[in-house]
């Protein structure tokens, strides 16, 4: 079987969860354009209305909602992402070489899917949801300026820092609640901070990047070619060495510490973006959270080996106070969102319906 086919069938699973994503997404962009037609629909019944909505849709779906969708290309910085991993393990001596021909693709053909869709395919072919970077990207930067502010330790909050909070948490509370929904036009935020120091967004796209690179080099050359016992103590590498999961986030962890760039918040990433993950699940009721939850908790401890000196114990502080700060919004944003689409795709089900029976 040819490398490209085999990449093909493969990541079929990834582009039916694309699928599934763009039509809800589609949804929730069809629902505010015509929520007053679809209660007049509900109100009399009409089916010349009901064909009217009908052939409105497949218009909006073709004509405006395919060419007005934001489809933002980040196979450019997954590539200098991949070079600069490649990079560093040529560098660290106690890691084998770098393998040739790998082929890194970023699936963007649609923004929204989910953060925590990534995958390794066959030998030398990894592909990655652009979700990861597309929420990394409003994640950080959001929390960054929060970060920021916390670290200056003003007697005094001035009337800029004031508006820079408000401005982050509601970012942030809009980039969860969409995540949860599924509704990529309900992130969009006005992005035009960008921190100087970009280390909290590029920490969590290298570590997927580097996370991904490892699997391909375990089953190339097997652990025994990682001195892991010179970066992690005797009492951490029993759990180290349990699975494959825990020593890919190992090994991407000491590439993170190596970096020739090496960003203030690189190591700290990889913590963040699960716990915003465990706590975005959090909304969910009745799904597992201790998977992220544990991630978390085991990155922390390689953070700390890795880098002893602790200097991230206040930015917890403040990630703890953004979580519970905007807890009940989100919350109830969430529920009040997927009660009022619930109720219009019930609308449009029964129009369907109507129509399909003709």
């Amino acid at each position: 079987m040819k490398r490209d086919s085999f990449v093909k069938k493969e990541s079929r699973w990834l582009y039916h969860k694309t699928c599934i994503n763009l039509e809800c997404d589609f949804g929730h962009w069809f629902i505010k354009r015509h929520w007053a037609l679809l209660l007049v629909y509900k109100l009399t019944k009409l089916k010349s209305l009901a064909r009217f909505i009908a052939f409105v849709e497949k218009t909006d779906f073709k004509k405006h909602y395919l060419r007005n969708i934001k489809r933002l290309n980040y196979q450019p910085i997954f590539d200098e992402h991949l070079l600069n991993v490649e990079r560093t393990i040529r560098r660290l001596e106690e890691f084998p070489n770098p393998l040739k021909s790998i082929r890194l693709k970023c699936a963007h053909g649609f923004n929204n899917d989910q953060a925590t869709s990534l995958n390794v395919v066959n030998h030398g072919d990894i592909i990655i949801s652009a979700g990861i970077a597309y929420y990394a990207h409003l994640w950080a930067r959001s929390l960054q300026l929060l970060f920021t502010i916390k670290e200056q330790e003003a007697p005094k909050i001035n009337l800029k820092d004031r508006f820079l909070g408000w401005y982050s948490n509601r970012m942030f509370r809009r980039s969860c609640v969409a995540h949860l929904l599924k509704d990529h036009t309900n992130a969009f935020s006005l992005l035009f901070i960008i921190p100087e120091d970009d280390s909290l967004l590029f920490g969590m796209e290298i570590f997927v990047v580097a996370h991904e690179y490892s699997h391909l080099l375990l089953h190339e050359y097997g652990v025994n070619r990682f001195s892991l016992n010179k970066y992690y103590s005797s009492d951490l590498l029993p759990e180290i060495l349990a699975n494959e999961e825990n020593i890919c986030d190992a090994i991407s962890m000491i590439v993170l510490a190596n970096m020739i760039e090496n960003g203030r918040y690189y190591l700290y990433a990889p913590c963040i973006f699960f716990a915003i993950l465990s706590y975005i699940i959090t909304f969910k009721k009745g799904q597992e959270t201790e998977s992220n939850s544990k991630r978390e908790v085991y990155l922390e401890r390689l953070m700390n080996e890795l880098s002893p000196i602790n200097e991230f114990v206040k930015l917890d502080s403040c990630l703890n106070d953004v979580f519970n700060i905007n807890r009940k919004r989100i919350n109830r944003t969430f529920q009040w969102k997927r009660r009022l689409f619930n109720y219009f795709i019930g609308i449009v089900s029964d129009l369907y319906e109507i129509t399909n029976n003709e």
